[in-house]
């Protein structure tokens, strides 16, 4: 029953994952067609290969193995968060820079 649930939840993720990487790959897809379908095939695969590797180290990773796993996995959010999400958004000078630092903060 977790595995369903979290499947569920990487599938809702990827949804508006492949959202953003299909607005990000418009200029490749009008350049190089070929190239375009590499990477639509390469993020495809992201998952079930995420999921494999996530179901082997479920399995063979136990105590301070899995806790260090899942402090990585939180540190890598954190920065992706922070540098890539809201120091791009406080760099921002229009009406919404003050409702995004709100938003970040609470």
């Amino acid at each position: 029953s977790t595995f369903g649930v979290l499947v569920f939840a990487i599938l809702l993720h990827k949804g508006f994952a492949a959202f953003a990487v299909a607005a990000s790959l418009q200029g490749v897809a009008k350049r190089n067609g070929k190239l375009w379908w590499a990477f639509v095939i390469a993020f495809a695969f992201t998952g079930p290969i995420g999921l494999m590797v996530g179901l082997v180290f479920r399995a063979h990773v136990d105590g301070q193995g899995s806790a260090c796993l899942q402090c990585i996995a939180a540190g890598t959010l954190l920065a992706v968060g922070i540098n890539d999400m809201l120091m791009s958004a406080l760099h921002d000078i229009g009406v919404w820079k003050k409702r995004k630092l709100f938003a970040a903060v609470f």
